[in-house]
């Protein structure tokens, strides 16, 4: 499942909802102060960003990821 760290910006929106469309399974995380500090941690300076796996992706590659699945 991926953990989808979201502000509910336009661009948040757009994902979450082709992430619907495709049918994948997705958590969201819009607490500011969770999703903060693991963008501070993984040097994520634009939402949204997710993590699948072990591995953290930004908007464009989870916008990549999510069209290939």
């Amino acid at each position: 499942m991926i953990e989808f760290y979201s502000s509910h910006c336009p661009k948040c929106i757009v994902l979450e909802n082709l992430m619907k469309q495709k049918g994948i399974k997705y958590n969201c995380i819009d607490n500011e102060d969770i999703y903060m500090k693991v963008a501070e941690k993984n040097n994520i300076t634009s939402m949204p960003f997710a993590k699948v796996g072990d591995k953290i992706l930004n908007s464009k590659e989870l916008q990549k990821y999510i069209i290939e699945e």
